[in-house]
């Protein structure tokens, strides 16, 4: 079997499908897709880093992932900032993050960097595993 060591050794016309495999690897590695998920459908306020503000619905969330179901196809990399109230908490979840994914109908996949105050996301989480 061949080996190479770097992807820019392949043949120009294997290195797209080869890139293509690696970045899926690396999304299904992050700790996005080690947490459990939770379906949650609430309101979300978000606002891209070209100052593009939106309203969206939440499709499930975990400790450090946001399902959303955008409206709009987002761009892999882009900064988020987006707040919500999460069921019975009294104060709204700020948070921030990076889209990891977003399809052509405007699903996007968020990885929630930070968030503020943790707690009420800790807590919710933890009251339904």
């Amino acid at each position: 079997m061949l080996r190479y060591g770097n992807l820019n050794e392949l043949p120009p016309h294997l290195q797209t499908a080869a890139k293509a495999l690696q970045r899926k690897n690396e999304a299904t590695e992050s700790p996005q897709r080690a947490e459990p998920r939770f379906p949650i459908a609430v309101w979300v306020a978000s606002q891209r880093e070209d100052g593009v503000e939106w309203q969206c619905r939440s499709l499930n969330i975990s400790r450090h992932g946001l399902g959303l179901e955008a409206g709009m196809r987002l761009i892999p990399g882009e900064r988020v900032q987006f707040q919500f109230q999460l069921p019975g908490a009294r104060e709204q979840v700020r948070a921030s993050g990076e889209v990891r994914w977003s399809d052509q109908r405007g699903r996007t996949g968020l990885y929630v960097s930070a968030v503020s105050p943790v707690h009420v996301l800790t807590s919710w989480i933890a009251g339904h595993t």
